[in-house]
């Protein structure tokens, strides 16, 4: 029988102390993508938006490369954000302590917007409409930059697998409102085709490491 999911933000807080090292040690190629998402944020980017931030290990590489950026970090979970505030107190950080999927992500206001390991919690229409909300918050020719565990085999059948096994534990433990702490990722595929419906352009894979895959798309300026 499987154990009840947990709550998102329960899930995270409870693990804030641990978050690091636990994020480096089970996901594919450890600690690359960290590193690896700096290489494809604009070097003019003054304004980067980061979706389920956790305790920001992103951050390290990005500052690196973009000492003054000024960066907006959205996450349920407030031990996380703690943890976050506590590493880059010398940065320029707005912090939010809130629901990405409802809170206002505001119109043209950023430049970049990045997600790590985070959105694949969610169904496709829910993931469907925050990409549509990532599209709006960027300004003209902004770059949304996202990775995350997909199925890297491009296998649909395993997907729907993930997607079925979503939809027993929520009968069998009647959960029918908030976040839950469940594993559904899609395939690069699909991920594509969900961006490109929300208005993105030049989507395209441009890392990754088995299951572990990073996505650029560019909200094009309209002629």
């Amino acid at each position: 029988m499987n154990e009840s999911p947990e709550k998102m933000d329960d899930f995270f807080n409870t693990r804030a102390s641990i978050y690091d090292v636990q994020q480096i040690k089970n996901i594919d190629g450890g600690d690359k993508c960290y590193q690896e998402i700096a290489r494809y944020i604009p070097s003019n980017a003054k304004a980067l938006l980061d979706l389920g931030c956790g305790t920001g290990l992103e951050l390290e590489s990005i500052f690196k490369k973009l000492s003054t950026v000024e960066v907006t970090c959205v996450d349920l979970a407030n031990k996380m954000l703690e943890k976050l505030a506590q590493k880059y107190s010398g940065h320029s950080i707005n912090l939010i302590n809130d629901n990405y999927l409802t809170a206002d992500l505001g119109v043209q206001k950023y430049d970049v917007a990045i997600s790590i390991m985070s959105f694949h919690h969610l169904i496709h229409p829910v993931k469907l409409k925050l990409y549509s909300n990532i599209f709006q918050c960027l300004k003209p020719n902004g770059i949304f930059v996202e990775c995350d565990y997909m199925i890297g085999s491009n296998d649909s059948d395993l997907e729907e697998h993930y997607l079925g096994e979503r939809e027993k534990l929520q009968s069998q433990y009647n959960l029918t409102e908030g976040l839950y702490h469940y594993d559904i990722p899609f395939t690069i595929k699909h991920e594509i085709l969900l961006l490109r419906e929300a208005g993105f352009q030049s989507v395209k894979q441009v890392w990754g490491i088995e299951n572990n895959i990073m996505i650029s798309a560019t909200k094009q300026e309209k002629k």
